[in-house]
């Protein structure tokens, strides 16, 4: 047990993105009340917003479409509500990725280019450009989303940012594909 909410509410959070990286998708749903039963306790914007699109993307990789673009939208509605246009864009990721994977393009073109416009920092930017890609690539734009996943590729070797560099090769692979 912890004493202290916060604390507890980023625990719980970054459990479920450990999960999520492992691909133990039911233990980051299993883990959504704690997180954010702890943040309503104790409020931390940056550790709610991160436990619902940890939640919104294990739906959409379970094939959950709907209930993933419904975490998606909370998590985008309060980054909104708090004007933080970091977590607004990262959401807008989130959101892209819902729609990416069920096969609505369009929709997901919609929130990749939100991502990018959103984007508040260089990070951000290329997050949202990451997503724009893979986007792309799957609505038949392949060279352009190609560049944009191989600069993307290439800014996350730089950094060595090992998780996140697995995670975006496999999207420049799926790109050629």
């Amino acid at each position: 047990a912890f004493d202290n909410a916060v604390d507890a509410g980023y625990a719980y959070m970054t459990c479920q993105w450990v999960h999520l990286a492992k691909g133990n998708y039911e233990a980051v749903l299993a883990l959504k009340e704690k997180a954010l039963g702890a943040y309503q306790k104790a409020f931390s914007l940056h550790g709610y917003v991160y436990s619902c699109l940890a939640v919104s993307l294990s739906y959409a990789f379970m094939g959950q479409w709907d209930a993933a673009v419904k975490e998606g939208e909370r998590a985008l509605k309060v980054a909104e509500e708090h004007s933080d246009a970091s977590l607004a864009s990262f959401a807008t990721c989130s959101l892209c990725n819902a729609h990416n994977v069920s096969g609505d393009t369009a929709k997901a073109l919609e929130f990749a280019h939100q991502a990018v416009e959103k984007a508040s920092s260089p990070n951000d930017h290329l997050w949202g450009r990451v997503f724009l890609g893979r986007t792309l690539c799957h609505s038949g734009e392949v060279e352009k989303g190609l560049d944009y996943l191989d600069v993307a590729v290439q800014e996350f070797r730089k950094a060595s940012a090992d998780v996140t560099l697995v995670a975006f090769s496999a999207m420049l692979v799926e790109g050629y594909w």
